[in-house]
């Protein structure tokens, strides 16, 4: 179910502050909600509806086919580049003298097959179960690991040192936090294909609150427990395991954590990868002019998503740029319209359904000017030469440290 782990859950407090723990409880209530519509139109609907764009069609005519479409292919393909970014990184974070551009091409290599070969949701499906159970357990080790520092003799002296202050809101940067719990929360494009799949239809429901139950109790433990523990002093380059390692040193559990992580990244990428290159297979298939054979076309549409990945290593801004773009779009907004003219909502419902699209709406206008800004600020400030700072580079000293 979820897109992007606890790992920038954290992050996503510093720019909001404890507000943010209010911000996150209506995202895991708006989103849980609208997951519910889904199902609700697609239970209602021919059984012809296997895909977010059947609905957008169904609902709005070919303009609301090609809305849908444009949020859900936008979605998946930034949200399988925003994971070969956060593996490389953490692979770095675990062999420092290797680039995380270098990890990058090399985890894009070996999934290739993947790529070329999974074209189901139900081929992918064990995939899902072992990709929860891993950022589970590594978020739980994240938890432990924040506990014992902030439980420690030394934490006192840390605070003193470095500055571990907590802010009750900061609304200048809060838009940022508004986009990573919406992108860690909205999965919605993939659940109409993995919808038409299932046996029980009527278990959507109870299956959707389980999971939202589940993940939501992670995060809310991860964000209260990290940003207690380490406040401002996260940083949006930086995974929540780089700030306990800077701060509480266990190698072994931290190693382990990261490893976790990477396997939920490398499980989950098939999960969003099928969705856009089955839709670049019905394409060729449908098509009278493109002769392209589908093989080679999944190839080049993963190794295009491996190169966006090395030249844009700013994983939170662009995060916060899909989410307000395309996410938002596709968890606020295209369920409320798709319910609104095929199902039967009541009035009071109708109501609630105007506050979530308000919500959804303000929240990624606003996210869009702050995350554009930052991102500027960041290539401004932080220059990546793509070739030699990231792909080339062995770093010997580090090596013969470690």
């Amino acid at each position: 179910m979820t897109q992007i782990n606890n790992k920038t859950i954290p992050n996503a407090m510093r720019t909001a502050g404890w507000l943010g723990i209010v911000l996150l409880f209506i995202c895991v209530i708006m989103t849980n909600y609208t997951a519910h519509l889904i199902g609700r139109v697609m239970s209602h609907r021919s059984t012809m509806i296997k895909s977010f764009g059947d609905i957008g069609e169904d609902a709005l005519g070919k303009p609301g086919r090609y809305l849908t479409n444009f949020s859900v292919y936008v979605t998946v393909v930034g949200i399988v580049i925003i994971y070969l970014i956060l593996i490389g990184q953490m692979l770095s974070a675990i062999f420092p003298c290797f680039s995380h551009g270098l990890f990058t091409i090399a985890i894009g290599v070996v999934m290739m097959p993947v790529a070329i070969f999974v074209k189901s949701m139900k081929e992918a499906a064990w995939m899902s179960i072992f990709a929860l159970c891993t950022t589970y357990v590594a978020g739980i080790i994240a938890i432990i690991l924040t506990t014992m520092f902030y439980l420690s003799d030394d934490y006192l002296p840390q605070q003193q040192k470095f500055g571990f202050h907590t802010q009750p809101a900061n609304f200048e940067t809060m838009a940022i936090g508004f986009s990573v719990f919406v992108f860690a929360l909205g999965a919605h494009p993939i659940f109409p294909s993995i919808y038409s799949e299932l046996r029980e239809k009527n278990m959507w429901g109870m299956t959707t609150n389980l999971g939202w139950v589940l993940i939501s109790v992670l995060y809310f433990l991860v964000a209260i427990i990290c940003y207690l523990a380490y406040g401002d002093v996260l940083s949006g380059n930086d995974t929540i395991l780089t700030t306990i390692a800077k701060y509480y040193r266990n190698d072994i559990l931290i190693k382990l954590a990261n490893f976790l992580f990477v396997g939920h990244f490398v499980c989950a990428i098939p999960i969003f990868l099928n969705e856009f290159l089955g839709a670049v297979d019905s394409f060729i298939e449908n098509s009278e002019t493109c002769k392209f054979p589908s093989t080679l076309m999944r190839i080049l549409c993963f190794s295009a998503m491996i190169v966006v990945g090395l030249f844009f290593p700013y994983f939170t801004d662009i995060m916060g740029i899909i989410t307000d773009v395309s996410v938002s779009l596709g968890v606020f907004v295209l369920p409320v319209v798709f319910y609104w003219r095929l199902g039967s909502p009541g009035m009071l419902e109708k109501v609630w359904m105007v506050i979530v699209l308000a919500f959804g709406i303000i929240g990624s206008v606003v996210g869009i000017v702050v995350t554009v800004i930052d991102l500027s600020n960041n290539i401004r400030e932080n220059p990546i030469n793509v070739f030699f700072d990231q792909i080339f580079i062995v770093n010997m000293t580090l090596c013969s440290i470690n």
